[in-house]
């Protein structure tokens, strides 16, 4: 399910948090993360009545919100609203620099690449920083030891 967040949806999660939702966006909530209106109502009303839910728009409330519904099975509809919110990419531009990286990375030299090969690369090239800071000698050490037989490259 690919989301581009838009005011509306915001604007609902923040009163979502606040526990002060109304009937719009419970219906927003339940049409944009497919759950039913009626579930999530009711665990909303249930929420109000417990003394533990801090109710205040920020990140660190919607974290401890996550830590506290994650153990419960009472609210499973709120549970995936925050997840979900949580997990949709504010822009896009990720996406659009992974796709121009892909130009560079499958060249005309390149074009018979196998997908598993191509998906390794590309994660290489699009994690450039992560990729840096690795120690080339443990790569070593960890692949003679998955592979204990003798390998010798022909040249």
């Amino acid at each position: 399910m690919q989301l581009q967040p838009d005011a509306n949806l915001i604007s609902a999660i923040g009163r979502l948090i606040e526990l002060k939702t109304e009937e719009f966006d419970i219906e927003l909530l339940s049409r944009k993360f497919v759950l039913s209106s009626e579930e999530l109502r009711g665990e909303l009303r249930l929420l109000r009545c417990l003394p533990d839910f801090v109710a205040e728009p920020s990140n660190k409330t919607i974290h401890q919100w996550l830590e506290k519904l994650s153990t419960s099975k009472n609210f499973v509809n709120v549970n995936k609203v925050l997840k979900l919110f949580t997990t949709i990419p504010v822009t896009s531009c990720s996406c659009e620099r992974a796709f121009s990286k892909l130009s560079l990375v499958k060249t005309k030299l390149r074009s018979l690449v196998l997908q598993k090969r191509l998906d390794a690369m590309m994660l290489i090239f699009v994690e450039q920083e992560l990729s840096s800071q690795v120690n080339y000698e443990d790569v070593i050490d960890e692949f003679k030891h998955l592979h204990p037989f003798d390998r010798r490259l022909e040249l």
